[in-house]
């Protein structure tokens, strides 16, 4: 997951294992688009309408998010109410603690460095699940969900890149 209050992204990864390799594939991806007009909460209940969607199709052994942070202080607080429906969600439907890797290692696992570009996780998500398609994201929250994904799967050694 990558988590905000304006488009929140999320990818379901699974791993595919062929010929002793075992490599990531994207089974879903999506986004919340909230309306900025309204409320928190209504805006809150659209992310949590998403979430427990993916966790009742899917019902994912691992939930891992990109770790937030932000240097406004009412930006952070508007974000934890988003980590706390995420956490809330994940464990009425899938019983299940939620993992959080931070964004520069995502990047540095992922793209090669921590201070990799958007557009350079993007490529290097794409690379790394073998998709044909460049424009296969709607947008970088989603990209970034994806990535968020590869990243634990390779720190946890549950793929091979």
């Amino acid at each position: 997951m990558d988590l905000s209050l304006s488009s929140p992204g999320f990818a379901v990864l699974a791993v595919c294992v062929d010929k002793g390799e075992r490599k990531p594939i994207i089974l879903e991806k999506s986004h919340v688009k909230t309306n900025p007009k309204q409320s928190h909460g209504a805006r809150i209940a659209d992310i949590a309408d998403e979430i427990a969607r993916l966790l009742t199709i899917y019902l994912p052994q691992h939930l891992v998010r990109e770790k937030g942070f932000s240097r406004f202080p009412a930006v952070t607080q508007t974000l934890f109410k988003v980590v706390g429906i995420s956490d809330y969600m994940a464990y009425i439907h899938a019983d299940a603690t939620v993992a959080e890797i931070s964004p520069t290692s995502v990047k540095k696992t992922v793209a090669g460095s921590g201070k990799a570009s958007k557009q350079d996780v993007q490529d290097a998500v794409i690379r790394i699940l073998q998709i044909e398609q460049t424009d296969y994201f709607a947008n970088d929250d989603e990209s970034d969900a994806a990535a968020v994904g590869i990243a634990y799967l390779l720190g946890k050694g549950l793929i091979t890149e």
